[in-house]
């Protein structure tokens, strides 16, 4: 054992600081020792440190021929062990004490004991495995891990209470980027404003404690000076081989990210991480490319640009979202590709699309009141005065979804006409009567606001 301990680069007052042992090879060594110095077998069982076979054989350790680790709850009790074989050929490398009373290891951290919020501290850094920790700690710098599963939300909470934003390392391969995806994901259903998680990816092959070895803490710091935020993280496990592909791995990746802003429990963070996705997507006017060249006023395209939305048609393709929310996820995409002229019904559009990423069983009224309290009250009202917005309203959810699909079909039919005539005919694409119609619009809006 000292001569592991002493290839690994411990000092004797790490070796005393985090307790490591080690179990003998015999089959009863370590329970002897325990009983001959006053310990009752039965705890010794329920422990977790002897087995006793279900065929009545004689006991035996858990551990033998390991190097044991003590494991320590948050108020410094002794709650269990974990052993590291030292002998070749053993069926697993890494042992833990078995789930009891005292030991729940989805519930525990490793290294965590000792460790508080003090100043100058440094930031708190999450690693895989017990050597990753003491190695780390032995460089000054405060780790904790895991032990040996994938982090859990009771974990998560514990990681908070010491710090605001920890920073998990991991491996840089594949493996190592599937377990950072998948932590983020977890991390989405207890995360609240002023708590987040960064990642650093570590070069292939390497982990703390052989970076920290070979080079001391400035090789870790190296390897740790650019973190990927929690959000670029998800991002990238989710959108990976889907955000450049065709409409179905967009509409896939759409339903992906849905789902996880929907798990998302404090509704500032859902709303933010909603409108942080609609942007990576391309759903804001400058995401599309979209956005007016300065001093050209709304409504007047530029020249050889193809309009969007017509007058005609503003009303009918966002009323029926307002009053069945449930169309936002099914035609999203295209929702997403429709392009309103009038500023306020393109910012209402983008408002309409982050409600939908952030919840599935958004009612119309919620929506409406979101609206209105989100600085869309003037927009809402202006909906809302369409002369056909109580015969909508007639309309049951099947009805009014059948309507929109064929309003949508034929809005795409038209434009798409218009983008042809645009690069056939490029000075026709505004065109006089448009010009016209969209300021009769922009009127509608106008009187929309001085009304009460």
């Amino acid at each position: 054992m000292r001569a592991y301990l002493e290839r690994r680069g411990l000092s004797r007052a790490t070796i005393a600081r985090f307790e490591l042992g080690y179990a003998g090879g015999g089959r009863s060594g370590v329970s002897d020792a325990l009983a001959a110095a006053g310990a009752a077998r039965d705890d010794l069982v329920e422990a977790g440190l002897t087995i006793v076979p279900d065929d009545g054989g004689a006991p035996y350790d858990r551990f033998r021929e390991r190097l044991t680790f003590a494991i320590r709850d948050a108020r410094g009790r002794l709650v269990g062990f974990g052993g590291r074989a030292l002998a070749d050929g053993a069926k697993a490398k890494y042992l833990n004490s078995p789930e009891g009373p005292l030991f729940q290891k989805r519930e525990l951290l490793y290294g965590a004991h000792g460790l508080d919020r003090r100043a100058g501290r440094g930031r708190l850094h999450v690693v895989e495995g017990y050597m990753d920790v003491i190695a780390l700690a032995q460089h000054g710098l405060a780790a904790v891990a895991p032990l040996g599963t994938a982090m859990s939300e009771a974990q998560l909470e514990r990681l908070w209470r010491l710090d605001d934003a920890p920073l998990v390392c991991l491996d840089g391969d594949e493996a190592g980027l599937r377990a950072a995806g998948r932590l983020a994901e977890r991390a989405l259903a207890v995360l609240s404003p002023g708590r987040s998680l960064a990642f650093a990816l570590l070069p292939p092959g390497e982990d703390p404690d052989s970076l920290v070895r070979a080079g001391g803490a400035e090789a870790f710091a190296r390897a740790t000076t650019a973190p990927v935020a929690l959000v670029e993280m998800l991002w990238r496990h989710v959108a990976a081989g889907l955000v450049d592909g065709g409409p179905e791995a967009r509409a896939q990746l759409r339903r992906r990210l849905r789902a996880l802003v929907g798990g998302i429990r404090d509704p500032d963070l859902k709303r933010e991480y909603g409108r942080e996705f609609r942007r990576r997507l391309g759903g804001d006017d400058r995401a599309e490319g979209w956005a007016r060249p300065p001093g050209r006023a709304a409504g007047r395209p530029a020249p050889g640009r193809v309009r969007g939305v017509e007058p005609a048609d503003t009303y009918e393709l966002l009323v029926p979202l307002v009053l069945t929310p449930r169309l936002l996820a099914r035609f999203d995409e295209r929702i997403a590709q429709l392009r309103f002229e009038t500023p306020e019904f393109e910012q209402f559009k983008n408002f309409l699309l982050d409600c939908a990423l952030g919840d599935d069983e958004l009612s119309s009224e919620e929506l409406q009141r979101r609206a209105a309290g989100g600085g869309l009250a003037t927009t809402l009202a202006s909906l809302r005065r369409w002369p056909a917005w109580r015969a909508e309203m007639q309309l049951s959810e099947a009805e009014r979804e059948d309507a929109y699909l064929r309003k949508l079909e034929a809005h795409e039919r038209h434009r798409a006409k218009r983008v042809e005539r645009a690069r056939s005919h490029p000075s026709d694409a505004g065109g006089d009567e448009l010009e016209r119609r969209f300021r009769a619009l922009n009127g509608v809006l106008n009187r929309s606001r001085s009304e009460p």
